[in-house]
């Protein structure tokens, strides 16, 4: 035994005897206890990392369950706080470093929550996790033969799984009887941010290919699939990267999560009308597969004055839909319409329609007076459908006005349209490539152009340290030919911060950005809205959205500010 040896030794041995230890912790508790305290601040200080994430799994669970989750990414401290933008939604974290709880009520509605984590050194940014109406299954390894394929008993079921590697690929084997029908969709890249660009296939039992999606709604594929005999089948899913690369072969990596969803009928495709409006409100009712013998509900929509969509969902059948809530009468498309016999509709209005058959076209009617300015949207792609629409307006005699395909990045179309004269005018919708079927959804928007404005921030998270001022650039959308100033301010600050507001004027710079400098001198983690009024909106506000999304949830991180250098000493 060395010299360092017995000194270790003799070391341990000294704190395991209480009558030798115990007077000295007496005496130095006090001094103990500060310089624990010293440490943790000077470790929050002196810029400690905020948590960090990359993936979360399983990426949703089914309500009415607990759910345990484990987070993938760097938490320097743990346990987290966590923020839920859903209140019937419990969330903690677990005593293990990356695992956290959610409990769902049975209640809660399906679809998309959003999750933040935050401590006193920062937050991350929004991540979805997908609440689900049916079991969860996790796949279970090696699946990626058809002789390994993964028995599923009980349909309908969501299987949790991960393309882990290259060459990996996920293959599940079901029973089916003759003329049953099956609705498989995958999230993945849409919904949670998985970075991958999944395949999915039904088989016969031999491997032959009977149905193939790839891109559905966005990157996640989507099918229907009926069967042609009784006997077993054969679901498989595989992927590549969401950004190709050099590379011919499928891809994996820990990242590569995704939610594979089998259901038989009853399934909705979309609801009908696919929104909902506070003017003669209507229940939408889904429309899909063997949905014969459902029963409307009576029950009204309800929802916020501030709410732009609405969840839609029905208990026992598939299915859950973020519709738009809109301030325009809404028409529902009677079948047929065409250019000689077009549905004559009253301006404004919102009209629920669909392209249900190849080569399928619908022409509206309306009246409209001299110098009227219209918006006209449609919207498919947006609410997840597979249409690429385009539109042309009209007038009565048939001579073209005016036409529109996809909008800058939006691949739905739009038309700003002054009316030249009094009289009828038309509008014809038809898919770009003449495709239609069970699922060419739309929606046409037709409202007043009116003065209005939209608001943009770059990102969700808004970061400084305490008494540093931050520099948040808003972007501003005006539309309408509105001529007022806007006045742009910050809510939800906490208390002693300040942010002066900022004025966009009608002409110059500011008309499209302002920056607002903000300041706070206490640390604080927390919610914020950027909101912006003006007189022609009367009562009204805009809150400002994140930009390429369509939540408004800003996140203000204020960090502890950095410890003053010691003053030199003097003689």
């Amino acid at each position: 035994m060395n010299n360092l040896d017995r000194l270790l030794m003799n070391f341990r041995r000294y704190l395991c005897n209480p009558a030798l230890v115990a007077p000295i912790l007496w005496t130095a508790a006090p001094g103990l206890l500060l310089f624990g305290v010293t440490l943790i601040l000077s470790s929050t200080a002196r810029g400690e990392d905020p948590p960090s994430w990359t993936s979360l799994f399983p990426a949703g669970g089914q309500r009415g369950t607990k759910v345990d989750v484990k987070l993938s990414g760097t938490f320097p401290r743990w346990p987290v706080d966590i923020w839920c933008d859903r209140s019937d939604v419990q969330v903690k974290a677990l005593s293990d470093s990356g695992m956290i709880e959610l409990t769902l009520d049975p209640v809660t509605a399906p679809g998309p929550l959003q999750l933040r984590l935050h401590g006193p050194n920062g937050a991350t940014s929004i991540r979805n996790w997908i609440v689900g109406t049916y079991a969860e299954i996790a796949e279970k390894e090696p699946n990626d033969q058809i002789r390994l394929s993964q028995v599923i008993e009980n349909i309908p079921c969501t299987i949790n799984g991960v393309l882990e590697k290259n060459g990996d690929s996920d293959t599940f084997r079901i029973k089916l009887s003759k003329g049953e029908r099956l609705r498989i969709a995958v999230e993945a890249n849409s919904q949670i941010a998985s970075p991958l660009d999944a395949t999915v296939q039904v088989l016969g039992i031999t491997g032959s290919v009977l149905a193939q999606n790839m891109d559905y709604r966005g990157l996640d594929p989507q099918l229907v699939f009926e069967a042609p005999r009784d006997g077993d089948f054969l679901v498989r899913l595989f992927g590549m990267p969401e950004t190709p690369d050099q590379s011919i072969q499928l891809t994996g990596q820990s990242s590569y999560i995704y939610r594979l969803t089998i259901v038989k009928s009853p399934y909705a495709i979309a609801p009908v009308p696919f929104a909902v409006a506070n003017v003669a409100p209507v229940q939408p009712v889904p429309k899909g597969a063997g949905l014969a013998s459902f029963k409307p509900s009576e029950t009204v929509p309800k929802f916020g004055a501030d709410e732009e969509s609405y969840r839609v969902y029905w208990e026992g059948v598939d299915g859950s839909f973020r519709v738009p809530v809109v301030t325009e009468p809404i028409v529902i498309e009677s079948e047929p319409t065409s250019l000689r016999e077009p549905q004559k509709v009253a301006l404004p209005v919102c009209i629920s329609g669909q392209l249900d058959i190849p080569r399928d076209v619908d022409v509206y009617r309306w009246e409209s007076p001299k110098e009227s300015r219209w918006k006209i949207t449609l919207q498919s792609r947006r609410l997840g459908f597979p249409t690429d629409l385009s539109i042309e307006l009209q007038d009565d005699q048939g001579k073209s006005l005016v036409q529109s395909d996809d909008t800058k990045e939006d691949r739905d179309p739009m038309i700003r349209w002054k009316c030249p004269a009094d009289g009828a005018y038309r509008v014809v919708v038809r898919d770009t490539f003449s495709h239609g079927g069970d699922d060419y959804f739309y929606l046409l928007q037709v409202e007043e152009e009116k003065p209005d404005f939209e608001l943009t921030v770059p990102k969700d998270l808004v970061q400084a340290k305490a008494g540093e001022a931050i520099e948040v650039e808003v972007s501003i959308e005006r539309s309408g030919d509105i001529q007022d100033e806007i006045r742009v301010v910050t809510e939800g600050l906490p208390e002693g911060a300040t942010c002066e507001p900022g004025i966009s004027a009608p002409k110059g710079d500011t008309s499209k950005k302002v920056k607002l400098s903000l300041v706070s001198p206490v640390p604080f983690q927390g919610p914020i809205r950027i909101v912006g009024r003006c007189n022609a909106l009367q009562d009204q506000r805009r809150v400002a959205k994140v930009d390429k999304t369509t939540h408004t949830h800003l996140w203000l991180s204020i960090l502890p500010a950095a410890p003053k250098p010691d003053s030199p000493k003097t003689d």
